[in-house]
Parts: C-alpha cells; sequence; structure tokens
C-alpha cells in the first residue's frame, strides 16, 4: 500500500535499490564432489555423501535465512523475500536430488546383498544335494550291512573262548606278579633291620677309628723330644817315625 504515495517513477529506483541491497551477498557454490549416485554404494561412502549434502544444505539455509532477515529491513518485504527464496530453491531442490540419488545407491547396494546372498544359498544347496548323491551311490546296501554285521558277531563268537582262555591266563600272571611283588616287599622289610644294624656298627667303627688317629695325634704332640748323646771324640793319631 506504501508504493500508492510514490510516483511510478520513483517506485522503480526504489525496487532496483532494494533488488541491489539484497544481491549483495554472494551466492554460496555447491561442492563438485557432490553427485548423483546410480550404482550402488558402500556403507563409508553413502555416510559421507550424506555428511556432506547435510553440511552443505545447513549452509544453504543458513545463508537464505541470514538475507530473508535482511529483506524485513528493506523496503519491499515480499518482492525480496521471493527473490531471495528464488535463488536459493534451485541449489536446495539439487541437495534433494542427490540426497536422493545417495539413498537410491544404498538400496541397490541391500539389493545386490540380498541377490548375493541367494545365489551363495542357492549353491550351497547344489553342493549338498550333490554330496548327498555322492553319499547315496557309494553307500553299502542294507542288506548287505546286515550281512557283514551278522558275519563280525559270528567270528566274535567262534573267538569267544580262545579270548576268554587269554583273558584268565592274563588274570594268573598279574596275580602271580602282584604276589611276587608283595613277597619281594615283606623280605625287604624283613632284612631291613639287620642292614640298619650293619650300617650303624660301619659307622661307630670309623667313628672310634677317628677318635683313636686323634688321641695318638695329641699324644706325640705333647711328649718331650729327647735330649742328643754326646759325640764320643776320635782316637789320637799314631805317631810317625822319621827315618
Amino acid at each position: 500500500m506504501r508504493l500508492a504515495r510514490f510516483s511510478p517513477g520513483l517506485a522503480a529506483v526504489a525496487l532496483a535499490a532494494m533488488l541491489a541491497a539484497c544481491s549483495h551477498t554472494p551466492l554460496p557454490e555447491i561442492p563438485e564432489g557432490l553427485r548423483p549416485r546410480a550404482e550402488p554404494i558402500e556403507p563409508d561412502v553413502a555416510a559421507r555423501l550424506f555428511a556432506e549434502v547435510q553440511a552443505e544444505r545447513d549452509r544453504l539455509t543458513a545463508a537464505q535465512a541470514t538475507e530473508e532477515a535482511q529483506c524485513y529491513q528493506r523496503f519491499v518485504v515480499n518482492a525480496c523475500l521471493l527473490e531471495v527464496r528464488d535463488r536459493y530453491r534451485p541449489q536446495l531442490n539439487a541437495l534433494n536430488h542427490r540426497d536422493t540419488a545417495v539413498r537410491a545407491g544404498e538400496r541397490q547396494r541391500h539389493e545386490l546383498e540380498r541377490l548375493a546372498r541367494v545365489e551363495e544359498q542357492r549353491q550351497q544347496n547344489e553342493r549338498d544335494e550333490e554330496r548327498a548323491r555322492q553319499r547315496a551311490a557309494t553307500a553299502v546296501p542294507t542288506e548287505q550291512r546286515q550281512a557283514d554285521l551278522d558275519r563280525r558277531n559270528a567270528d566274535r563268537a567262534a573267538a569267544a573262548p580262545g579270548n576268554a582262555a587269554r583273558a584268565q591266563a592274563n588274570r594268573s600272571s598279574a596275580q602271580q606278579s602282584h604276589e611276587k611283588a608283595v613277597a619281594d616287599q615283606a623280605q625287604r622289610a624283613a632284612a631291613a633291620p639287620d642292614e640298619r644294624r650293619q650300617y650303624d656298627e660301619r659307622v661307630k667303627a670309623a667313628q672310634e677309628r677317628r677318635e683313636a688317629q686323634a688321641r695318638r695325634e695329641q699324644e706325640n704332640k705333647d711328649k718331650v723330644p729327647a735330649q742328643p748323646l754326646p759325640e764320643t771324640p776320635a782316637p789320637p793319631s799314631p805317631p810317625v817315625q822319621v827315618r
């Protein structure tokens, strides 16, 4: 309603000044690394792309909010708001498309993983069936297995008397070995006192010999050494006669 107070020329000048003021802030550029992905995307790559898209969306939203706040200080508020939103809308839409492309890549990866699991299960089933066929082809018929079992039972029954005799012989040998060991142990126990007595006697005799030797050495030390005998003078030589 305020435009009615001004002439058309003044209104045009005011609108031009308002647009110039609104466009003084440079438009943020979209990073070149963000591109829609149609192929499957790995989890770490998808997380990085989501973070980049969200960071760029936050930056654009903050810049748009700043410019919209400046519009409320202008003369024509609505026109300024529309101009700002028109400038930022394509960039925000592009980010939305990129977000959608990343999610599509994730869905494609999940689908490929599911198909891979299905294929792996199918191959495992085929391997199991092949092993089952091989076991069935190499398995012995039931009648043959029963015949082999009957033959082994008959062999064991035929060998039972001999096995019993060998078992009895082994038990007798073990009993004799045990009785001999008991007798040897009793004999060693009976001979133990005599061996101990002989050992004590040998120790006592050795001790007595050491004590006697010590007494003799002490007696030799206590004896007074004998005085030496006087020397006997030599007889005089006979005189020599001179003729």
